[in-house]
C-alpha cells in the first residue's frame, strides 16, 4: 500500500494530532519561536525542550526517533532511549516524548484526502 502513493502519517500525542508525510524529518519540541515551520512540532508540554527530538518518517516500516539531548528524554517501551541515537518506532507502538505520551499511525491514501480536505 506504501508504495502505490504518498504515504500519511499521524502523531497523536495527548490531545493534540499532527499530518507527518513519508521522506521528511520532524523537529519535536515546545516553543512559540519555530510554529510558522510545518516540520516543526510543537507540542504543549511543559517538560519539553525547545529541540527536544527528531523524527524521521523514510517509509511505512522506517520510523525513527532520535533524542537530541533533551532533559527529560524519550522513552520507547519505558526504556529511555540513547540520545543522539536513531531509534525504530513502529506504526502504533506508545513512545513517550517528556512528560507525554504519542503514537503515529499510518494513514491509507483514501484517508489521506479525507485528512487534507
Amino acid at each position: 500500500m506504501c508504495s502505490e502513493c504518498p504515504a500519511g502519517f499521524l502523531l497523536e500525542s495527548d490531545n493534540q494530532c499532527f499530518l507527518l508525510e513519508k521522506g521528511n524529518d520532524y523537529l519535536i519540541g515546545r516553543s512559540s519561536e519555530h510554529g510558522k515551520s510545518h516540520r516543526y512540532i510543537n507540542l504543549s508540554d511543559r517538560s519539553l525542550d525547545e529541540e527536544h527530538c527528531m523524527l524521521r518518517i523514510l517509509s511505512c516500516e522506517d520510523i525513527f526517533i532520535l533524542d537530541l539531548l533533551s532533559d527529560t528524554g524519550v522513552t520507547i517501551n519505558g526504556n529511555r532511549i540513547e540520545p543522539l541515537i536513531y531509534e525504530r518506532v513502529r506504526p502504533n507502538e506508545e513512545f513517550g516524548i517528556g512528560d507525554s505520551k504519542a503514537q503515529i499511525k499510518y494513514i491509507g491514501c483514501s484517508a489521506l484526502g479525507q485528512q487534507m480536505s
